[in-house]
């Protein structure tokens, strides 16, 4: 039996990281379409999209843990640390191989800060929607307010005691 295909060696676990980091590039450039097919919904206010949009980033959002999982394995295969950040694997790392992985990281990281903001601008976005909606929903509710039961945020409250009468003779 060969003894290294039982131990890979670290030019192996660069490789192999390579491909992680591009399979990560590539599902963070996916997720970042979604979030921008996302914000274009909410400017629609085309809810089933949306919903559509979210179910879809969630499961983009398992395959980029499981990636990441990976990630974590070959940094501690390449430097024993999990958690290692690109310039300690790069130190473990011959020159062309830290160049290649440090330049992926480098994408990946530019991704990563475009989702970032992204998710910023959807998040004001949802925000405003929301408001939006319960403004509507409050003029809705004064309107048909006749009874006088809601307050002035739009909101029902609790009347106080009603006047009224109930002849109990006739």
């Amino acid at each position: 039996m060969n003894p290294t295909a039982l131990h890979p060696t670290v030019t192996e676990h660069a490789t192999n990281l390579e491909a992680v980091l591009a399979d990560l590039t590539s599902a963070h450039e996916e997720l970042l379409e979604l979030v921008r097919e996302h914000r274009r919904a909410i400017s629609k206010g085309d809810a089933a999209v949306m919903q559509e949009c979210l179910s879809r980033q969630g499961i983009l959002g398992v395959r980029i843990a499981e990636l990441d999982k990976s990630r974590a394995r070959l940094a501690a295969e390449i430097s024993g640390n999990p958690k290692a950040g690109i310039v300690e694997l790069a130190r473990a790392l011959d020159t062309e191989t830290a160049e290649r992985v440090t330049a992926a990281a480098d994408r990946l990281r530019a991704i990563i800060t475009e989702i970032q903001k992204q998710n910023r601008i959807v998040r004001m976005a949802t925000h405003s929607l929301v408001v939006h909606i319960d403004g509507l929903m409050q003029q809705v509710a004064r309107a048909l307010s006749r009874a006088g039961t809601y307050g002035r945020q739009g909101r029902v409250e609790g009347a106080g005691a009603q006047p009224c009468g109930l002849d109990m003779v006739h």
